[in-house]
């Protein structure tokens, strides 16, 4: 994961390079419509990643949120826009800054409701590191004007070569890189 998650510059909600945005984009990632969970446990990891970075950055600079993703879950009529406004809601998010479009079931659907809407001059992205060649690829194809910010980083420490026993947080690392070689050749076909 090292050398794709490297390819874009980390980006904190402080830093002023994504502050040029007039809006901040989420991609969907995934949420359990469990009743008997607290509303954190519903959400995965890079859900909460790129929800929690999204309000991080909308308390640095208070520019409307876009939410997309539509009923994608295995529960149906559990729409994911929906869900996440409420999250950010929640955490402090006004109403009025929450723009969803409940469309989209991948990454290319998503950015075609976002090409919809219109509304923006230059968004900054929110989505996992390892998604960013595959986004700059759709972004550019579309002339859509975007700062990518890279969460959901695999490799929190840096890579050191030794010899052990293999680890499953390694396996899960390289299953996740081999999806996302394949997801980079299936944008570049599109």
């Amino acid at each position: 994961m090292q050398p794709i998650e490297s390819q874009f510059p980390t980006i904190k909600a402080k830093d002023e390079r994504w502050q040029s945005a007039d809006k901040i984009w989420v991609l969907a990632c995934y949420h359990y419509n469990n009743d008997e969970l607290p509303d954190v446990s519903r959400w995965n990891e890079c859900s909460l990643q790129r929800l929690v970075h999204a309000f991080m950055m909308y308390k640095e600079k208070a520019i409307p949120i876009i939410l997309t993703g539509g009923d994608f879950t295995e529960e149906q009529a559990v729409n994911y826009a929906e869900k996440a406004a409420l999250f950010l809601n929640h955490l402090g998010v006004k109403n009025e800054h929450l723009i969803i479009l409940n469309e989209g079931t991948n990454t290319s659907e998503e950015l075609d409701a976002v090409v919809k809407y219109k509304d923006y001059t230059k968004l900054a992205v929110v989505s996992s590191s390892s998604h960013g060649l595959r986004l700059s690829s759709y972004m550019s194809k579309r002339a859509v004007p975007f700062i990518f910010i890279p969460v959901d980083h695999q490799n929190t420490l840096k890579p050191k070569l030794e010899l052990t026993w293999p680890q499953l947080s390694s396996i899960n690392r390289s299953t996740r890189a081999i999806y996302v070689f394949f997801a980079n050749i299936e944008a570049w076909f599109e």
